[in-house]
């Protein structure tokens, strides 16, 4: 029976990490300024969804750091999202946000708008 526990438990653990990043505050800036650019809608087409987030956030007190990457797919593209986001004084903004296409390898800055290439 304790063969059965270390899986569950470990899974468990994981699980809540793979939630925290989920519901961070780096994350859900991160995906409302990907819903809510113009450019971004008009590349994957509306709506767009998000994929589970990988990456890691790290506190010292009221600062952090966050590097999160994410998938987002729309009617007309799917990509991958990278965000940089950092928290002073308890307050959080995004540094970076870009998107990776997957058909083309471009890369968007969806806070500039440039469209760097990537060739």
């Amino acid at each position: 029976m304790i063969w059965l526990a270390v899986p569950v438990l470990f899974g468990g653990m994981i699980g809540s990490v793979f939630y925290g990043l989920k519901h961070s505050a780096a994350y859900e800036i991160g995906v409302a300024k990907l819903q809510g650019s113009p450019i971004a809608v008009s590349i994957l087409g509306s709506p767009i969804s998000t994929g589970m987030p990988f990456g890691g956030i790290s506190f010292n007190g009221s600062d952090g750091m966050a590097g999160l990457s994410f998938s987002a797919t729309g009617q007309k593209a799917a990509g991958v999202v990278f965000v940089e986001a950092v928290k002073k004084d308890g307050v959080w903004s995004i540094r970076r946000l870009t998107l990776k296409l997957n058909d083309s390898g471009k890369v968007i800055d969806l806070l500039g708008g440039a469209k760097p290439d990537t060739t």
